[in-house]
């Protein structure tokens, strides 16, 4: 039995609190660093040199990416786990010096000033609804010498939304009437036909 699409749980399709993590977290850099001077874009999973290089051609730039959802060891029958995204954001001086402590200005941030909002912003931020109090773990330059000319720096953030899940009355309601409409379908006809009870040591 093929379940139609339409039928499918749309808070999974969308993808549930992953995805509410991430665009909360985007609107968030935004309000730190305002698009009317940072270009936002979003990083793909596997980018590459030439796709860095797109990707960061103006600058200010903030990049955000998502790395992971990890379980916790102990979450049982509901998944549990620390989401992990990834932000980088790039700047440009021809003076090196500024590289690091830019013009005091927001359009002429540097690598320490774009550090600093972006831990203050995004450090101890309660994002919407249940979805937790975002951390700041890392923040670093990672090394770029092999790709990045000497006139950019790029910031690296890891942000932790720790002890994620699914626990929602509305993804519950879904769920439930998703696992009652794989329990009725249609034949060619256009019955609807009724699918006989789980026995006893049997799963759906």
């Amino acid at each position: 039995m093929e379940l139609p699409e339409n039928q499918y749980p749309r808070l999974l399709l969308r993808g549930g609190p992953v995805r509410e993590a991430f665009d909360a977290l985007r609107k968030r850099l935004k309000l730190a660093f305002p698009t009317t001077i940072f270009a936002h874009v979003v990083v793909p999973p596997n980018a590459k040199k030439a796709t860095w290089e797109k990707l960061l051609k103006t600058k200010p730039a903030v990049a955000l990416g998502w790395s992971s959802w990890q379980p916790h060891g102990d979450c049982g029958a509901s998944f549990r786990g620390n989401l992990v995204f990834a932000v980088f954001i790039a700047i440009q001086h021809t003076d090196p010096e500024q590289l690091y402590l830019g013009t005091e200005q927001l359009r002429g941030m540097g690598t320490m000033g774009v550090s600093a909002a972006a831990a203050a912003f995004l450090h101890g931020w309660t994002l919407p609804g249940e979805l937790g109090t975002a951390t700041v773990r890392q923040c670093a330059l990672p090394p770029t010498a092999d790709w990045l000319a000497d006139d950019t720096a790029l910031v690296s953030l890891e942000v932790v939304v720790p002890n994620v899940s699914f626990d929602a009355p509305a993804l519950a309601q879904q769920l439930d009437d998703f696992r009652g409409a794989r329990e009725t379908w249609q034949d060619a006809d256009g019955d609807t036909l009724v699918a006989p009870p789980i026995r006893t040591g049997e799963t759906a």
